[in-house]
């Protein structure tokens, strides 16, 4: 398979009631057309303008089933054969990054749209493929799992019990004992969606003064498809088979204590959330080092994240990175931190 990079998208939100209320001015321009983001510092107007480049970029005036169309429809095609593929939303409490993966029921982000999207594929697939000699089955399974402090825990199988993450020759990184169940519709696997995403909620949520629900938690929900394909050639029977995984993962937000208002363990866990998203940082800095020809360590085993995506940052994966930004010279600061982040995962090349 050729090099690809890793693909970046960056979506503006609107404006907070908030950040309206504090009487913050918009600092950030979107062009669409060039996939390009500016942002000023209209604090120092002597400063000139910075200009972002990436593979897409969407306003405010954005809408959830343009943003399916251009970045989730290609990584489901490429699953389809035999690619694994990975999304991970990235940006500072608030800032919009699960409203882009999950949305709500009567406006749907990029999970439930490429959940339904997904079946209607596969009856495609099954009915182009399926002939008098030859048959087609597909086996899905789902997984949901959360990183809180550093610890890994089952949102489908919920109990006190931590999770190791392993790897192997045979199933390269993986997840010892997390519960994978056996989906036949797009209403099961929202069902699970749902389900862990409840979960999550009890456990991992808390209000802080950039975000009245905040995640506490990174959390990764995989969908795991093998297709079976049995068809007769020259009188013998021959089967195909053909793997791939979707990875959907929504990062907790990175945020600074001074203006989240966090106290006590919702303090701790900020700390926690910044240092396990300043490790992704450093193999994201590695890997582009490693593009530019260079020899240098790359430190996956620094956190549970960079393992988890250690084959999708690293290996044979097709990888989307959504950034998520607010709009407010308020969160400048923070903005400009998370279009550097995203400029660096740029440079990821995936083999």
């Amino acid at each position: 398979m050729p090099t690809t990079g890793v693909k970046v998208a960056v979506r503006c939100r609107p404006m907070s009631k908030r950040e309206e209320q504090l009487g913050s001015k918009v600092c950030v321009s979107v062009n669409p057309a060039k996939a390009q983001i500016t942002i000023s510092d209209l604090k120092n107007e002597r400063e000139t303008p910075k200009l972002f480049t990436f593979d897409h970029s969407y306003g405010s005036e954005s809408v959830q089933p343009q943003v399916f169309e251009e970045l989730g429809t290609p990584l489901l095609e490429r699953a389809l054969e035999g690619i694994n593929g990975t999304i991970f939303a990235y940006g500072q409490t608030g800032s919009g990054k699960t409203w882009t993966m999950m949305g709500i029921e009567s406006d749907p982000g990029l999970i439930p749209q490429l959940n339904s999207k997904l079946f209607s594929r596969l009856r495609e697939v099954k009915e182009g493929e399926t002939s008098s000699n030859a048959t087609v089955e597909f086996l899905l399974t789902a997984s949901y799992i959360e990183i809180y402090n550093e610890v890994v825990m089952d949102l489908l199988n919920p109990s006190k019990k931590s999770l190791e993450i392993r790897e192997s020759p045979e199933k390269g990184v993986f997840i010892q004992g997390v519960c994978e169940v056996v989906c036949k519709s797009e209403k099961e696997i929202m069902k699970l969606v749902h389900q862990g995403g409840a979960v999550r909620r009890v456990r991992r949520v808390a209000a802080t003064q950039m975000n009245a629900q905040s995640s506490r938690s990174h959390s990764c929900f995989t969908i795991k498809m093998e297709k079976r394909k049995v068809e007769e050639v020259d009188g013998n029977q021959k089967t195909t088979m053909l793997t791939s995984k979707i990875n959907l993962v929504d990062l907790a937000g990175s945020e600074r204590a001074s203006k989240t208002g966090a106290s006590g363990d919702t303090l701790k866990e900020g700390a926690a959330i910044n240092k396990s998203l300043m490790a992704l940082g450093s193999v994201i800095n590695a890997l582009g080092e490693i593009s530019k020809g260079k020899q240098v360590h790359i430190p996956y085993r620094d956190s549970k994240l960079t393992r988890l995506l250690q084959e999708s940052l690293g290996g044979n994966a097709s990888t989307l990175m959504i950034a998520a930004l607010s709009p407010a010279d308020y969160n400048h600061d923070e903005t400009l931190s998370t279009l550097n982040y995203a400029r660096r995962v740029k440079l990821v090349e995936n083999k």
